[in-house]
């Protein structure tokens, strides 16, 4: 009996997708890249902005530019792995390393943490080869895509910042809206909630999710009688997260007269009204005043230089400060943001997916139409992309390279959708075919 249960995990897809994605952690592991070594931890400026999060959000204490999570999860690491040390940047480099790969202290610490976050990571990846299976349903174009995304987002499990948790808690949102939408439940409805609060708190950016999220219930209500109960317990979660935001912010206006989840989104306002100097125009002449007579090291850091604005004319003033100066240069700001989504460095490289989205909308559009149906999961997938683009351009891009991958799986699971169609037209069967798209509409 043993040995007939053996075979049949043995012979089960998944079983060989883990081996290949274990093999895979090990092989990737930055030891084997030259470039970091001695370092073999991928850290970042941001490193210590968590690593040394020096507040407790169980005492009401929370950092106006970080979202407590991620050091929360640090902490819980260290105490879980009874870690007396905390990571620190050492103060020099080997000659000829890069400033961005200094070597971390605590080496054991670091190791304790990435470890923890692959484990996350797999655990993670076998709802989400659950649920690709759902709408991919060639086999091998299935096990192909979700390899793929397995393994292109292994490497970014050994940072020591957001990426890693960022990565796994959007394909667990991934998992969980798919499985709702072939099966829909109260449980998944109500995790879906749970989980966006989680991730706003792990990085603001997934703010998207709300507007996302109400939609959809929304929308659902209204379109879909037989699942009101389900679209109530889905609205009914995202107002207690909602709430659980409001609260959040008011704490922060608390304990850094900032009204606000995180003061990150003005700090890149104010870098790009800096660097092009719309600045300049603003008739706030006491706030020119005091940059302008700045010391030129404060100025060089335009992080250290909104801190000091912050602090010397508060929260508000600074807010409606850039917001003032964006709207009196609208223009301008909006042909500034347009020409850094195609030329700027960091940037450019991901201009394909600009033209995917266009062509994702125009499928959706026009298969919604000759069904004469709701694009649901089609929907999810194009807005999911869509609206953390918005979000990312509207709050300044900054690091966009690392930012943008939490939703890459998504346009590859686009394509792997389309390479599946395909594989469907291809198999002569009009039925078939037209079904096929009706489910994953």
């Amino acid at each position: 009996m043993v040995r007939y249960k053996m075979q049949d995990i043995i012979f089960r897809p998944l079983f060989w997708f883990l081996v290949l994605i274990t093999i895979g952690a090990f092989s990737i592991h930055p030891i084997y890249n030259r470039t970091t070594f001695p370092s073999y931890y991928y850290v970042g400026a941001d490193t210590n902005g968590y690593t040394q999060y020096p507040y407790n959000i169980f005492n009401g204490e929370f950092g106006s530019s970080r979202t407590p999570l991620y050091p929360l999860f640090l902490k819980l690491v260290y105490w879980g792995f009874n870690c007396d040390s905390i990571l620190n940047e050492v103060e020099h480099t080997p000659q000829g390393t890069p400033v961005s790969d200094h070597i971390v202290q605590g080496e054991e610490t670091c190791f304790y943490v990435v470890c923890f976050q692959l484990c996350l990571y797999i655990l993670t990846l076998i709802p989400f080869y659950f649920a690709c299976g759902k709408f991919l349903h060639h086999p091998v174009i299935h096990f192909t895509s979700v390899l793929l995304i397995g393994m292109l987002f292994l490497r970014y499990q050994w940072w020591i910042l957001t990426e890693p948790l960022a990565i796994t808690g959007s394909l667990l949102f991934l998992s969980l809206i798919t499985f709702y939408h072939f099966h829909p439940t109260h449980g998944l409805s109500i995790g879906v909630g749970i989980l966006t609060f989680f991730l706003i708190m792990l990085r603001p950016v997934f703010i998207y999710l709300l507007p996302l999220l109400s939609a959809f219930w929304l929308l659902r209500f209204f379109i879909c009688p037989q699942d009101r109960q389900y679209s109530i317990s889905g609205i009914l979660t995202i107002l207690l997260v909602i709430s659980g935001l409001f609260g959040y912010a008011k704490m922060n206006l608390k304990n850094h007269q900032c009204y606000t989840i995180s003061t990150t989104a003005l700090n890149n306002h104010f870098i790009i009204i800096f660097q092009t100097d719309y600045y300049l125009r603003s008739s706030d002449a006491e706030i020119l005043e005091y940059i302008s007579n700045s010391p030129l090291n404060c100025k060089a850091s335009k992080y250290i230089l909104f801190n000091d604005l912050i602090e010397r004319f508060g929260y508000d003033r600074i807010k409606c400060f850039v917001h003032t100066t964006i709207k009196d240069n609208l223009f301008d700001f909006a042909v500034f943001n347009i020409k850094r989504m195609w030329w700027e460095k960091d940037i450019y490289f991901f201009t394909p997916l600009y033209f995917l989205i266009a062509f994702e909308f125009l499928i959706m559009l026009c298969l919604g139409i000759y069904f004469k149906q709701f694009p649901w999961f089609h929907g999810i997938l194009f807005f999911n992309i869509f609206t953390y683009l918005f979000v990312m351009y509207f709050g300044g891009i900054d690091c966009y390279e690392r930012l943008i991958i939490p939703v890459m799986p998504i346009a590859i699971l686009q394509l792997a959708r389309h390479v599946d169609l395909f594989a469907t037209i291809n198999s002569g069967n009009t039925e078939n075919t037209i079904k096929y798209l009706q489910n994953t509409l």
